[in-house]
C-alpha cells in the first residue's frame, strides 16, 4: 500500500515536472525570438560565416576546426540551408580506401562512360530511374551512387532512382541513411568551386558532392570522384554538357598545379555560361572517414543465397544478420526506417523498465510492483498482453505510462544509438533494431531483471511459434536458444516481419546471432503475404546452415 501512495504521488509529482519545464521551455523561447528579431541583420549572419564553413555558434556540440580556405563575402547562398557541419577537416586527408578499393571505384565508373550524346541516352535509360525513358541532362544523383555502388562501396540494393533531382534540403533523411554519422565525414562549404584551395582541402576518392548553383549558377551538380592522380588531379565520371549535347566522361575537376583547368573552374567561368554554370553557392561533401569491410567469400556466397530467395518470392525487403562476436553478416537496406509492425513492442519494454528506473523503484521491487499497479491493468498484464497477444492498445498504454512517469523516450533512444526510430509512427530501421536485440541481450540497455524478464516473454512468444524465423526450432536440435518478436500488417499494405535472438550451439560454447528480416509488398516486385513468408522460412535454413559451417 505504502508503495503504490509513493508511486501515486511520484507520478502527479512527474506530471507537473513536465508542465513545468514545458511551460519554461516557452517562456525561453519567446525570449530568444524577440532577442533575434531586434538583433539580427545580414551582416551578423554573414559574420557567422568563417573560412568557408558554417559558424560552430550555431552547431555548439560539434568539435569545428576553422582553416583559411578564401571565401566571398557575398556567397551567402547557404544560409538557409538546414544543414549541420560535421567533423570539418581531418588531421590528414590520406585515402581510406585501399588500392584495390580504389581501383574497383575507377573501374566501376568506366562502366557508364557515354561518349556521344546518343549513348548518353542509352546510358541513362539503362539506369532504370524512369520507366522506358531517361535523360543524360539529369541523371548525375542516380549516376553517382551507382558507380558507388558497384564498387562495393555502397549499401548492393540501394535505389538509385531516390537520388534523381535529389535536393538536399528536401531529402536529409536519404542522405542521411546513406552516408550515416560515424562512417562518414559531412563537410559544408559556402566557397565557390574556383575559390576554394584544394591544395588545403584535397579530394579523396569516393567523396560524394553535391553542388550547389549560387548566385548566377544556372544547375546543381552531384558527382563521385572516381580518382586522384599522382599530382593530386581530381578526376570523376559524371555527365555534362558539350556542344554536341550531354555525355558522360571521365573528366577532370581540378589540377591544384593549375588553378584555372578543370571543370570546377569551367562550371564557375562566365565565358562558358552557355553550357551552364554551377558551383557559386558551394558544396557539401561526404567522406567514407573509415576503413570499409570486406566481405569474406563465404560471407558473399551467403548474400547470394539470400538475394536469390527475396529475388523469387518478390517484395521490398529490409535484413539484417549480426553475428555478436563476428560484426554484421547481411545488410540490405537496414538503415532505411520502415513499419515494423509489431516488433516495435520490444523497445517499448524497455523503455518501460528504465522508466522504473527513473521513478527510483529498486530493482528487488520490479515483480511486486509490475503485478500490483498499473492504470487499468497491472503493468504485468499490459506487457503479456502486447508480447503474446500483440495488443496494440496496451502497448500504446505503456508508452502514454512511460512518458508520465517524465522519461525523455528520444533522448533515450538516442543515448541508445537509435537515429531512426520513432515509436509513436511504429517506425525504425533494422540497424536500430538490431541495436535493440544486442543491448538487451549483452544487458547494456537494461537491467539484470529486466533482461531477464523481458527475454522470458520473447521465449515464451516464440514457444508456440514454428513458423518464419520460428521455424529453427522446428527443424533444429532442441539445445537452441531462440528469443523472438515478430512483426506482420495487412491492413494498409502487406508487410510481414520477424526479428530473433538466435544462440547456436557449437564446440567451445554457442555463437549467438541476431537476425532481422522484413518484407513488403512492391509495386516493381509484387508479392503476396504467403510468399513473403516462405521467403522468410527460407533464408531462415540458409541462416542455419552458414552457422553449422
Amino acid at each position: 500500500m505504502e508503495i503504490a501512495i509513493l508511486m501515486g504521488m511520484k507520478r502527479v509529482i512527474g506530471v507537473l515536472k513536465n508542465a513545468i519545464i514545458l511551460m519554461a521551455g516557452v517562456m525561453a523561447g519567446l525570449f530568444l525570438l524577440f532577442q533575434f528579431v531586434s538583433s539580427t541583420s545580414n551582416a551578423d549572419a554573414a559574420a557567422n560565416l568563417s573560412a568557408g564553413f558554417l559558424s560552430s555558434a550555431e552547431n555548439p556540440s560539434q568539435d569545428i576546426q576553422e582553416i583559411d580556405i578564401p571565401v566571398m563575402e557575398q556567397s551567402l547562398a547557404l544560409e538557409s540551408k538546414n544543414v549541420t557541419l560535421e567533423n570539418p577537416l581531418p588531421e590528414s586527408a590520406q585515402d581510406v580506401l585501399t588500392g584495390e578499393q580504389q581501383q574497383r571505384l575507377q573501374d566501376a565508373s568506366k562502366d557508364y562512360i557515354a561518349l556521344t550524346a546518343a549513348d548518353g541516352i542509352r546510358m541513362a535509360r539503362s539506369l532504370n530511374i524512369v520507366k522506358d525513358d531517361g535523360d543524360p541532362t539529369n541523371v548525375c544523383g542516380p549516376l553517382s551512387i551507382a558507380i558507388l555502388r558497384d564498387a562495393g562501396l555502397l549499401d548492393p540494393y540501394i535505389k538509385i532512382r531516390d537520388f534523381w533531382l535529389l535536393n538536399p534540403d528536401n531529402n536529409r533523411k536519404l542522405l542521411d541513411q546513406t552516408f550515416p554519422t560515424g562512417h562518414y565525414e559531412h563537410f559544408l562549404f559556402s566557397s565557390p568551386l574556383n575559390e576554394m584551395d584544394w591544395g588545403t582541402f584535397p579530394l579523396t576518392p569516393g567523396d560524394f558532392i553535391y553542388i550547389y548553383a549560387g548566385p548566377g549558377g544556372t544547375f546543381e551538380h552531384m558527382l563521385v570522384v572516381t580518382r586522384v592522380d599522382n599530382a593530386g588531379r581530381a578526376f570523376s565520371v559524371t555527365n555534362h554538357a558539350t556542344p554536341d549535347g550531354f555525355v558522360i566522361d571521365e573528366v577532370l575537376l581540378y589540377d591544384p598545379a593549375q588553378p584555372e583547368t578543370g571543370k570546377f573552374f569551367e562550371w564557375t567561368e562566365r565565358r562558358n555560361s552557355k553550357l551552364g554554370s554551377t558551383g557559386f553557392g558551394g558544396f557539401e561533401l561526404w567522406r567514407l572517414a573509415v576503413p570499409f569491410r570486406e566481405k569474406s567469400p563465404r560471407e558473399i556466397a551467403f548474400a547470394r543465397e539470400l538475394d536469390a530467395v527475396m529475388e523469387e518470392h518478390g517484395g521490398d525487403w529490409y535484413v539484417a544478420v549480426k553475428d555478436l562476436s563476428g560484426g554484421m553478416l547481411y545488410e540490405r537496406q537496414a538503415a532505411v526506417p520502415v513499419d515494423v509492425g509489431s516488433m516495435i513492442k520490444l523497445p517499448v519494454a524497455m523503455l518501460f523498465f528504465k522508466s522504473l528506473e527513473l521513478e527510483e523503484i529498486p530493482p528487488a521491487s520490479y515483480a511486486d510492483y509490475i503485478s500490483e499497479e498499473g492504470p487499468d491493468r497491472s503493468y504485468e498484464q499490459l506487457l503479456r498482453a502486447m508480447f503474446n497477444k500483440s495488443d496494440m492498445v496496451a502497448a500504446q498504454t505503456l508508452l502514454d505510462e512511460i512518458r508520465i512517469s517524465g522519461l525523455d523516450v528520444d533522448e533515450e533512444l538516442t543515448k541508445w544509438g537509435l537515429r531512426k526510430t520513432n515509436l509513436d509512427s511504429g517506425k525504425l530501421s533494422i540497424q536500430d533494431m538490431v541495436a535493440v536485440y544486442e543491448g538487451l541481450y549483452s544487458g547494456g540497455l537494461v537491467d539484470g531483471f529486466a533482461r531477464e524478464y523481458i527475454l522470458s516473454l520473447m521465449e515464451e512468444s516464440a514457444s508456440n511459434n514454428n513458423t518464419r524465423l520460428g521455424i529453427l526450432q522446428k527443424t533444429n536440435p532442441s539445445s537452441l536458444e531462440f528469443y523472438n518478436r515478430r512483426g506482420s500488417t495487412v491492413d494498409t499494405i502487406i508487410a510481414i516481419g520477424d526479428g530473433a535472438l538466435v544462440s547456436v550451439p557449437v564446440v567451445d560454447g554457442e555463437d549467438t546471432y541476431i537476425v532481422v528480416m522484413s518484407g513488403y509488398f512492391s509495386e516493381d516486385n509484387p508479392t503476396t503475404d504467403q510468399e513473403l513468408i516462405k521467403a522468410i522460412e527460407e533464408m531462415a535454413q540458409i541462416f542455419w546452415s552458414f552457422t553449422r559451417k
